[in-house]
């Protein structure tokens, strides 16, 4: 199941002062820091961790686990995700990154568990096909009609070009 809130840290610890950092090898924002707190930086020798940031980062980091925890299964209500950009020692400032434009159009499997039926749906790509950042489009394609669906594809990307905005492809199937 998808985390309600995907949290991946790149840096274990950033200099506020000069542009050393301590990469973070797995990404996981539950990876130890304490080891780092009034120590100073091998660069610049500024302190790398205050223990009021690292105070602050671990009431978000419990925050986004408890969520995590709870509430991920509202994940399977969604369809798109916003990206958000936060920085713990500065205060939470949150951009919302609202999805415009399909990159690409890929092709899926489906089961339609009304019917009991395999079955293809064209998917707009706006993000990461691993992460599911996409939005079905167009109509249902019988298991036995791949090629019918693969030519929906080719003329949706003959049409309008790639990227295209995501009203347009909307449009399309709304006449």
């Amino acid at each position: 199941m998808e985390k309600a809130i995907e949290y991946r840290q790149a840096n274990l610890v950033e200099c506020d002062y000069c542009d050393f950092t301590v990469p973070n090898p797995t990404g996981d924002i539950n990876e130890p820091v304490s080891m780092y707190i009034n120590i100073p930086c091998p660069v610049c020798g500024a302190n790398l961790l205050t223990y009021e940031d690292f105070a602050q980062s671990e009431i978000f980091r419990k925050k986004v686990n408890f969520m995590n925890k709870w509430f991920s299964w509202l994940t399977i209500f969604t369809k798109r995700r916003k990206e958000t950009i936060v920085k713990i020692h500065e205060g939470v400032h949150v951009k919302e990154v609202e999805p415009t434009h399909f990159q690409y159009f890929t092709v899926i499997g489906v089961f339609d568990t009304e019917k009991a039926r395999l079955g293809w749906r064209i998917v707009g790509m706006w993000g990461s096909a691993s992460k599911g950042q996409g939005n079905r489009v167009g109509p249902w394609f019988d298991k036995s009609k791949i090629d019918e669906c693969n030519a929906l594809v080719d003329e949706l990307e003959a049409t309008y070009g790639l990227p295209v905005k995501i009203d347009t492809i909307v449009s399309h199937f709304s006449q």
